[in-house]
């Protein structure tokens, strides 16, 4: 939500330029154009680390719902075998130390 607001707000602070910064375009000084470009690469990368954060995100959480639920069905066959149990809390606090680095990562980048 915050990328959207942010790029929202940002797109044209510019004003008339173009957002991938033509070379043919009449800047009124020479810096501008270094300066688009750093606008663009900004938003780019921005975007594509917040994909990329997500995406991997969603991937840890996904393979861990999976897990459970083939897990939930095993328990039901075998109610007293006691390695199950110890698989899935093992399995549970890595996918909660995955969460974690996530979310730090999502912060450190805002």
């Amino acid at each position: 939500m915050i990328i959207v607001i942010y790029t929202a707000k940002s797109i044209h602070e510019l004003g008339e330029i173009p957002f991938f910064c033509p070379l043919d375009y009449d800047y009124q000084f020479a810096q501008l154009h270094s300066i688009c470009q750093l606008r663009t690469s900004n938003l780019i990368f921005m975007w594509i680390a917040s994909i990329s954060v997500l995406y991997a995100w969603i991937r840890t959480l996904v393979p861990e719902f999976i897990y459970h639920k083939i897990d939930d069905d095993k328990n039901k066959n075998n109610k007293n075998d006691e390695n199950d149990d110890e698989s899935r809390e093992e399995y549970s606090e890595g996918g909660k130390q995955g969460i974690y680095i996530y979310i730090y990562i999502i912060l450190y980048i805002y």
